[in-house]
């Protein structure tokens, strides 16, 4: 479906906007499985973390294993097959890293996106398009079951195709992981430790060397 024939199959909801976002605060974490597949027939399998403000984890299990944390301020990608993270500050883009759709300020929401809705059978479902030109992502769609978010499906400006579904979710629950204290890296900056009880979006691997490095 082209944009403008989803939007008439929706329709525009001018309460679509707080009905998402009455939804997005009421989610304080997320915890779930997720199986992320694209158009050219890849399929990857993981855990994702989300807790307010900006905090996410998500971890890629397989084909590879691979590691994206923010603590909210900064971001972290990890790859364990090459033992290399790389860290940056957090970019607060919602059309760049639609998590922060689940983290972030629902106010830019209004402002950046046109929202319609459409519910059935205890399903609502959120299509967002960008405002503005030059965006990342062509269009967004969002799909609820209650509280339960079950599946993001996103088409960039390429017209690639990625689809998220969730399982075994969890809302608003609080999770720690019990872990040894643990070093990451001597490289150029000082090395990060962290250890006690810490929740899953500290990192927990040991001894990995910094490869890109732009925090002060």
């Amino acid at each position: 479906f082209s944009s403008s024939i989803l939007m008439i199959l929706y329709g525009y909801d001018v309460l679509a906007a707080p009905k998402l976002e009455e939804k997005l605060l009421a989610l304080s974490s997320v915890q779930t499985l997720f199986r992320h597949e694209t158009n050219r027939g890849r399929a990857y399998h993981g855990e994702l973390w989300i807790e307010r403000p900006n905090k996410f984890r998500l971890q890629t299990n397989t084909p590879w294993k691979q590691t994206l944390v923010s603590d909210g301020k900064r971001f972290w990608n990890f790859d364990s097959d090459l033992e290399q993270v790389t860290v940056d500050w957090l970019e607060q883009d919602m059309g760049k890293y639609p998590i922060l759709l689940f983290t972030g300020p629902v106010e830019e929401l209004r402002s950046s996106y046109n929202i319609s809705n459409y519910s059935d059978k205890g399903f609502s479902e959120y299509y967002l398009t960008p405002k503005t030109q030059g965006q990342y992502f062509k269009s967004m769609r969002f799909i609820f079951r209650g509280l339960l978010p079950v599946r993001i499906v996103i088409i960039d400006v390429m017209d690639e195709y990625s689809e998220f579904s969730f399982n075994s979710t969890q809302v608003n629950s609080v999770w720690y992981a019990n872990v040894s204290s643990t070093s990451v890296g001597t490289g150029p900056a000082k090395s990060l430790n962290f250890g006690g009880d810490i929740d899953p979006f500290y990192l927990t691997w040991k001894a990995v060397s910094y490869t890109h490095m732009t925090l002060p």
